[in-house]
This record gives C-alpha cells, structure tokens and sequence, in this order.
C-alpha cells in the first residue's frame, strides 16, 4: 500500500486562493496557473535529487547548485502565488 504524501503548505495556500473564488472561469485560469507551476516545481525538485544522487555515487561536489536551484524553487513559489493574487483580483475588480 503506497502512502499518501500530504499537500506542501505552498499547494495548500494555493489551493485556498483557488476555492476562494467565486467565479468558475477565473478558478479554471488558477488551476491552469497552478498546473504549469507544478511541473516547474517538479522539474526542479527531480533536478535537485539527481545532482544529490550523483554527489552521492561519483564523490562530486554540486552543492552550489543545489543552493541555487534551491532558490528558483522559492523564486517558482512566490512567482506563482504573485499570478494568482493577480488572477484573485483581476474577478474581485470585475464585480
């Protein structure tokens, strides 16, 4: 039986703006948004762990670009909750 990972406390941030608003167009815009997001994030994260694993087996040093990636991860992050406050509020000026 595979266990089920819980949501990052980012997603679930962002799944709370989502359900927040009302109007089903703009919901369906942020779930887009999060959606190329995730595959950001994704990516990132499986290129931190291959860099990890490759430290690990050949006794390299990438530890510097892990930090950075590391970074673009945070930079990812606040870079997506910006575009959905800016969708969230795009449908709060329309009303």
């Amino acid at each position: 039986m595979r266990a089920i990972k819980q949501p990052s406390t980012h997603q679930r941030l962002v799944i709370e703006m989502i359900n927040a608003v009302e109007d089903r167009d703009v919901q369906e815009e942020m779930l887009a948004i999060n959606k190329h997001y995730s595959q950001v994030l994704a990516g990132l994260r499986i290129a931190v762990n291959y860099l990890k694993e490759i430290d690990q087996d050949f006794g390299t040093d990438h530890s510097e670009m892990v930090l950075e990636i590391s970074s673009l991860l945070k930079q990812s992050k606040a870079s997506e909750m910006s575009l959905h406050e800016m969708a969230a509020s795009t449908f709060e000026e329309a009303k």
